[in-house]
């Protein structure tokens, strides 16, 4: 980008191709590596234990006669102030690989996807780790909330039911919905059954351990929305504006612009992905 920028008459038609970018790696020695982690061991009821919740899906949609309008999916997902690549640019042979960082990969907030069944998605929640509420304008595309430790609690349960699921299609006329979460113990309590019931909502609870078998958003857009996310911050982070801290490291983003690129990038999923 340096030499670019420094050569702008000889640099302007310049096209790099996946063929140019694949045969300078090769004489450098250089791949794509990729962090690994230890997978995730199903329970040995695997198959019964699907088996039962897809029977029960289908019982109590044939028991009410649920459109897809009306049945939902919420699912809580961890993000990054510091959304890194598992992928960099290294020499072939060593097993250690260091990837540099603006020093807040640590930093996290919690985002709340959800999606009606037949593909209508519904406004993001952001939590923000912080007591108070930031004194600066959020974008109107998603409902800002914040707590201590960053992630969702029974509070948070209760008022994203109260902002973002009655105000699904048809919430307004409370007609009955079915929603479908995971087992987490705070979409489980008395205050948390009691909104639901306000609400005129069923709930179909996943089985622990089967989250990413049966869970819509966890399944199949969770990993796009979060590509796209990390599109944004590394755009942002070589193009946008940024300061710096008198030790000379890259201040994080602000919280109303991560609110933008989380906004965009869940529009930016196709209704029918």
């Amino acid at each position: 980008m340096k030499l670019a920028k420094s050569n702008p008459d000889t640099s302007k038609d310049f096209k790099a191709t996946r063929g140019r970018c694949s045969r300078f790696m090769n004489r450098k020695g250089l791949v794509l590596r990729q962090k690994t982690k230890i997978a995730q061991k199903p329970p040995r009821d695997l198959e019964s234990k699907i088996t039962c919740f897809q029977r029960y899906i289908i019982q109590i949609r044939r028991n009410h006669n649920f459109p897809l309008t009306c049945i939902g999916n919420m699912n809580e997902t961890p993000m990054n102030f510091n959304m890194i690549s598992n992928r960099t640019v290294e020499a072939n042979g060593p097993k250690t690989i260091l990837v540099k960082t603006t020093g807040h990969e640590n930093a996290r907030f919690t985002v709340v996807l959800s999606c009606m069944a037949d593909g209508t998605k519904l406004k993001p929640m952001i939590i923000f780790k912080r007591k108070t509420m930031p004194k600066v304008k959020f974008p109107a595309g998603a409902y800002v909330h914040v707590h201590e430790n960053g992630w969702m609690d029974e509070g948070g349960v209760r008022l994203w039911l109260e902002h973002i699921w009655s105000r699904r299609p048809g919430g307004r006329r409370k007609e009955r919905s079915l929603l479908v979460w995971d087992m987490f113990l705070s979409h489980l309590t008395e205050p948390v059954k009691k909104c639901l019931k306000k609400h005129n909502t069923d709930t179909a609870v996943i089985p622990g351990r089967l989250t990413y078998v049966v869970q819509p958003l966890d399944v199949c857009l969770n990993k796009p929305f979060k590509v796209r996310v990390r599109d944004r911050w590394n755009k942002w982070k070589i193009e946008g504006e940024k300061t710096l801290t008198k030790g000379g490291n890259m201040r994080a983003a602000p919280l109303e612009l991560l609110c933008e690129f989380v906004i965009d990038s869940w529009n930016a999923i196709k209704q029918k992905q």
